[in-house]
């Protein structure tokens, strides 16, 4: 061993014990709280160092485990049990698993990710990195996920007992178990001012990502929704204005639904917008004489995983931190056929209007209507994905818009 004597680790040792320490609780405690943001820019930003800095703990442990076959380490006290002695290394062991095993079940988590196609793995932002060689599949990814997950937790729960552990090797027993590994440490049991001091910033590392992590349940990081919005403009939900109107129909929401489709990696992905608020003003034997106004909450956008609805709210996708909302507009509304109407309107989304032309079926039995219809539109006619890092082949601009409309007369 280099710099030290036959009851301590080695410089190199300690330094990798405690800075793959650190990082572990960082990522932990940077993984709980950021599947508590909002969906934003800065989310999908801590996903990306959160995958680049499990890259780096995934590095530094296969180095370490290296060290540590080609290092000898310090001998377990002799008074400790046979049992004492199988659970240290056994406990050692595992850590080894649990330090490579959760960054590699990550990294694999990724590779099956359809989205993986559209986000290229960069460490930092820049060196490209190659996704494993395991089928893309969303349910794989998902199974993935969980254990990436479960296998995070049973780290801090390993950890729990490592600090129990030495501490009752350094308090009870008064051996040098603890000072072995303690950072600044020299010959017999004496700790450096230094040592504290990194001692002190683990532990308050400790605390701070759990106490961030946990902190906070779903309702304090809910997205706004349109509702929310009108109420803090002081403006009337439009809900309450069609249902203000006697010839306006009233959308039964939990019944209706407002889907997007696209391709990705020859894949097609059904999403939809879980809040929206409407009025429409429709007499199906007059039509030209109705309105449609459809507000749509973009940060709503639920396309299946937690990866691609972080990437729609980005900036170059929806932008939602500056537009947050979509609408579609049309007074000019005619029958096409039994039962068979077009809606010319106007779309804003990210800030720029188009026309967009919308048929739809209509059937009324009593007070109650069905519609259904669908448009394709054009995403880069709006700015969405314009400059993001994916090519047309991989998602190609053209997206179908589908809704399906359950209303009653008010």
């Amino acid at each position: 061993m280099s710099a030290t004597d036959d009851r301590t680790y080695s410089t190199t040792a300690r330094t990798l014990h405690w800075l793959i320490a650190f990082l572990i609780l960082a990522q932990v405690g940077g993984g709980l709280f950021m599947h508590r943001m909002d969906l934003s820019d800065a989310k999908f930003q801590m996903y990306q160092l959160h995958k680049s800095f499990g890259l780096v703990v995934l590095g530094l442990s296969l180095f370490r485990l290296y060290w540590r076959l080609r290092h000898p380490t310090p001998a377990l006290p002799a008074h400790m049990r046979p049992w004492e002695r199988l659970l240290a290394k056994g406990t050692h062991w595992a850590f080894y698993g649990l330090m490579i095993g959760v960054p590699l079940i990550g990294w694999l988590m990724i590779s099956a990710d359809p989205l993986s196609q559209a986000v290229p793995l960069k460490l930092f932002f820049i060196l490209p990195l190659p996704l494993l060689p395991v089928p893309m599949n969303e349910g794989l990814a998902e199974i993935l996920s969980g254990l990436h997950e479960f296998f995070a937790f049973a780290t801090l729960g390993l950890l729990a007992l490592h600090i129990a552990a030495a501490l009752k090797h350094h308090v009870k027993d008064g051996d040098d178990v603890l000072i072995s590994m303690a950072p600044g440490t020299t010959k017999g049991r004496r700790f450096s001012v230094v040592a504290w001091i990194v001692w002190g910033i683990i532990g308050l590392t400790a605390l701070g990502a759990t106490v961030i992590g946990l902190s906070g349940g779903d309702d304090d990081h809910k997205p706004m929704t349109a509702e929310a919005v009108a109420e803090l403009s002081g403006a009337t939900p439009a809900s309450d204005t069609a249902a203000a109107d006697p010839d306006a129909w009233v959308v039964d929401m939990p019944a209706s639904r407002l889907e997007f489709i696209f391709t990705q990696s020859g894949q097609e992905v059904v999403g939809r917008f879980n809040t929206f608020d409407a009025i429409i003003k429709l007499d199906p034997t007059a039509p030209e004489t109705g309105e449609i106004n459809v507000q749509i909450d973009l940060l709503s956008a639920d396309a299946g995983t937690s990866d691609r609805n972080g990437t729609l709210q980005q900036s170059a996708w929806f932008d939602s931190a500056n537009e947050p909302q979509a609408q579609f507009t049309s007074t000019d509304i005619r029958a096409t056929g039994e039962g068979e109407y077009v809606a010319e309107g106007t779309l804003s989304l990210k800030g720029t209007e188009r026309a967009v032309s919308l048929p739809f079926t209509l059937s009324v039995d009593g007070d109650r209507a069905v519609a259904h219809g669908m448009t394709t539109l054009n995403r880069l006619d709006f700015g969405v994905g314009e400059g993001a890092m994916v090519s047309e082949k991989d998602v190609p601009p053209s997206v179908g818009v589908r809704i399906h409309i359950e209303a009653e007369r008010p």
